[in-house]
């Protein structure tokens, strides 16, 4: 995640008369009113307030609303409006505002909420004076703040209905550190008391290659267990110096736009004393486009991102303008290129796999009309949960879409497109929680979706190489096959490590080797009862490969295809990407060949036995047009079985075909070219029901309602 920590400015710093200035000076005059009862608004401080010179020229307004100041001739002012304390009424600001005649400009004040609670230490307990409140909206890009905080540590802010981030900014040698959480939604009065945490100095200096300074590079530390930032920009020599709590932080450094320097990041930056840390950034390859909705209209306050899941570097660019416009500079690589749209704009997220950057590129991208899917994450004592990540996975379409952490009240939101999803929630580290997962989420409509997380056990190891170095970059992923729910945490890091939490149970564990590496991929058996150690050393292994077609030649999106190693229980599994083509890497062996087609596809499962990999191999697949043969498992009580696993054999052809477990009604389907058929059910341990078989299954057609009732049976 890319978080721009705030340096919110004070309006107001030099309030300089306009006789003091040596040029031309024009008039900006107006009436201010409340847009909720349309009566004027006396005492108002109305301004414009230059960046670039930090000087400001304000006026009041009068009984009748009315104001009038004078400023010099400037186009970059910030005009603000900041009506009289507990008015009820939100301050209003807009940028750009350029001046170069007399003007008029009349304001509407929108209704206000007040934001106000008390700051104090979190070492005496003592309230803290002087520090400064503020909230950004990073949609319009206006930041509301209020007067420094009071000998007793109080602060009141007044801001419009919104979804802001919030941040507090302590008195310069205090020893403290900035207090910054995202995604705070206001709708009414809020109470937000803040407890400052003790830090130490992170300091140093950020220059490009050749070792000139780089001026305004924004230098941050992201904590993801506690989903807070602390940051500053660099002065024009480059050099940088804040406060933070110790903790392992995300480091990130983003150059100022226009540099054509990329963006540097960096996983596991530990600060337990005053630290120093310098960096030089190299050069870059731009990756700028505009973001536009289904109508070609240009997407304002869009995030795009740019995940590397190699080395676990995420590059962000500010949000887009009016234009829609983005530019970010990044590395050479492969990316996983996100697009966020505003909060409710009603798009949703745009996600693609593999985009290559090896140059400069343009990249535009309309979004799609989408549903909002929000709720709140507890945990079983009903406690919010911050810092949880929400996830949905579009496995047709391999696109991932992801919330923000959850906010202090456990709430998160995100817009995705229709369809049928995986539903992952990853809880903060340390608080020994599990993972949640539920797959065959639909979405067709707004959706609130609330959850409770459980305690768990944390399974946790280093993966090897067969020369006993660290892999970075693998995926380690555990598969529930009962509950049809998986859990997977982010790529090793340079040391190999990877941990997660899991509610108990028994589990398919996967490890995905980074790409081009040469090493299998690891598949086994595991059962977690407690806090677990696996390590594992992946073996070299060779590469199957190819493209998955229709009948007609046509790619295959989103088939699944699988290798199983009968003797070792193991399989290997990737989906095919738009183009049908999958690539997997095995140990030598002797293999059941399978490809699933997409849900929905009409084709049917492509089977095949003793397949013999001890090279690397192509093997492409044209699936065959099938049939559908579903129906409901039921126990003798009529009740529905979850994860049976329902199995049809082609004795004449050797082929097998199944589909997944059950789910909760009791359902299968599997799609299987015409033929006749052997259809076994296997019940799901601890039941107490008997397998069931039948044979002379005729399929010419689909075959729908073939319901199954298996009988109480006894362990052999």
């Amino acid at each position: 995640m890319i978080v721009l920590v705030l340096s919110i400015s004070v309006f107001a710093v030099t309030t300089t008369p306009a006789l003091a200035v040596a040029q031309q000076n024009y008039t900006v005059s107006g009436v201010v009113t409340s847009s909720v009862t349309g009566s004027p608004v006396a005492n108002a401080e109305v301004g414009v307030w230059d960046p670039d010179t930090e000087l400001s020229y304000t006026g009041l307004t009068d009984a009748s609303g009315s104001y009038s100041f004078s400023a010099p001739q400037d186009t970059n002012y910030i005009f603000f409006v900041r009506p009289p304390l507990n008015s009820g009424l939100a301050q209003y600001q807009e940028k750009n505002f350029a001046l170069s005649s007399d003007t008029t400009k009349n304001v509407a004040l929108p209704q206000g909420y007040v934001v106000s609670g008390t700051v104090t230490r979190s070492d005496t307990s003592a309230p803290v004076e002087g520090a400064q409140v503020g909230l950004w909206d990073p949609i319009n890009e206006i930041a509301y703040t209020g007067p420094p905080t009071d000998a007793n540590g109080s602060y009141t802010v007044t801001v419009p209905s919104g979804v802001y981030d919030f941040q507090v900014n302590p008195p310069a040698g205090s020893g403290l550190a900035i207090y910054y959480e995202p995604g705070l939604p206001v709708s009414s009065d809020l109470t937000k008391n803040v407890v400052l945490l003790t830090g130490f100095v992170v300091s140093g200096q950020v220059t490009q290659t050749g070792g000139s300074p780089v001026a305004g590079a924004r230098f941050t530390l992201w904590d993801p267990i506690n989903s807070r930032g602390y940051g500053t920009e660099t002065d024009t020599n480059g050099n940088f110096s804040f406060i933070a709590p110790a903790s392992t932080y995300e480091l990130y450094v983003e150059p100022p736009q226009g540099s054509n320097l990329a963006a540097y990041a960096e996983s596991n930056f530990v600060v337990s004393g005053d630290t120093t840390k310098n960096v030089t950034l190299s050069s870059g390859y731009t990756v700028s486009g505009t973001v536009s909705d289904p109508n070609g209209n240009p997407v304002q306050g869009a995030i795009v991102t740019l995940w590397d899941p190699i080395n676990q570097a995420g590059y962000g660019a500010p949000p887009t303008g009016p234009n829609g416009n983005y530019s970010l500079s990044v590395p050479a690589g492969i990316y996983e290129f996100h697009v966020d749209p505003p909060p409710s704009s009603n798009l949703a997220m745009y996600h693609e796999m593999d985009v290559t950057i090896n140059s400069d590129i343009t990249k535009n991208v309309t979004l799609t009309s989408g549903y909002t899917v929000s709720g709140v994450v507890s945990d079983s004592n009903s406690n919010p949960v911050q810092g949880a990540q929400v996830m949905l996975w579009d496995p047709i379409n391999q696109a991932g879409y992801g919330s923000p952490p959850t906010n202090s009240q456990g709430q998160y939101s995100l817009s995705v497109p229709a369809g049928t999803y995986e539903f992952t929630v990853m809880p903060p580290l340390g608080q020994g929680l599990a993972a949640y997962s539920e797959s065959g989420f639909t979405v067709s409509g707004d959706v609130t979706k609330n959850v409770t997380l459980t305690s768990g056990s944390t399974i946790s190891g280093v993966i090897s190489d067969p020369n006993g170095d660290p892999v970075q970059g693998a995926f380690v992923f555990l598969w529930d096959p009962i509950n049809q729910a998986g859990y997977g945490g982010p790529p090793t890091g340079s040391n190999g490590a990877y941990t997660m939490t899991v509610p108990n149970g028994t589990y398919e564990f996967h490890i995905d080797p980074p790409p081009n590496s040469n090493l299998a991929h690891y598949s086994e058996s595991v059962t977690i009862s407690g806090n677990t150690t696996k390590n594992v050393t992946l073996s070299s292994g060779y590469t199957v490969s190819g493209t998955v077609s229709d009948p007609n030649g046509n790619p295959v999106q989103g088939a699944i295809v699988v290798l199983w190693d009968p003797i070792s229980g193991a399989g290997y599994g990737r989906p095919t990407d738009a183009s049908g083509q999958y690539s997997l890497t095995v140990p030598a062996g002797t293999y059941e060949f399978h490809v699933e087609p997409p849900p929905g596809s009409n084709l049917a499962i492509y089977h095949e036995m003793n397949v013999a990999i001890n090279a690397d191999t192509t093997k492409n697949v044209t699936l065959t047009s099938g049939y559908t043969v579903s129906g409901v498992v039921s126990d003798s009580n009529g009740n529905p079985v979850q994860g049976a696993f329902v199995f049809l054999w082609d004795p004449i052809n050797q082929a097998g075909y199944g589909g997944p477990p059950t789910d909760a009604q009791g359902q299968y389907s599997i799609s299987v070219p015409a033929g006749t058929y052997e259809l076994h059910v296997d019940p799901p341990a601890g039941l107490n029901l008997a397998h069931y078989s039948e044979s002379g299954l005729n399929v010419a057609g689909n075959v729908t309602n073939h319901n199954i009732t298996l009988s109480s049976g006894y362990t052999v």
